[in-house]
């Protein structure tokens, strides 16, 4: 059993000051402690200056579309915009930036992940990410 403690811990409803939760070998929260526990030591106890909360959830992504560069063509509509990532979808598959944007979601907090997707070229990056990912499937064409 690991313990994190911190100056608050948001429990998804309230900011407890100075409390601490305590988690099994499996990652489950199994206790969240009350004003004032996260001051007094335990065994594998690691402090945190801040605030702990709950993951966060990113509940509308194109992972896939990671890799597509910025382009200067704003203001043309949403369906020049589709029609510009149908027709350019096969040149883009680079899995350094498909990667690099999971894992930055990671550090922003991110645990769960709500994927919109159209290919299968994101599946290696899901597969060793540490965010859960559910799928949905856009068919456009």
């Amino acid at each position: 059993m690991r313990h994190f403690a911190a100056n608050y811990i948001f429990d998804g409803n309230n900011l407890i000051k100075n409390s601490c939760i305590s988690v099994d070998d499996n990652g489950k929260i199994c206790h969240i402690g009350k004003a004032g526990e996260g001051l007094t030591e335990r065994p594998f106890m690691i402090f945190y200056n801040g605030i702990i909360c709950p993951g966060m959830v990113n509940a509308h992504c194109h992972l896939e579309l990671s890799d597509f560069e910025k382009t200067d063509e704003a203001g043309n509509g949403m369906t020049h915009f589709i029609k510009s990532i149908i027709n350019n979808r096969h040149k883009h598959s680079d899995q350094k930036k498909i990667a690099a944007c999971d894992a930055a979601m990671f550090e922003k907090g991110i645990n769960l992940v709500g994927d919109i997707v159209n290919t299968d070229k994101t599946i290696n990056t899901k597969i060793n990410s540490r965010i859960r990912y559910h799928n949905f499937i856009e068919v456009s064409g």
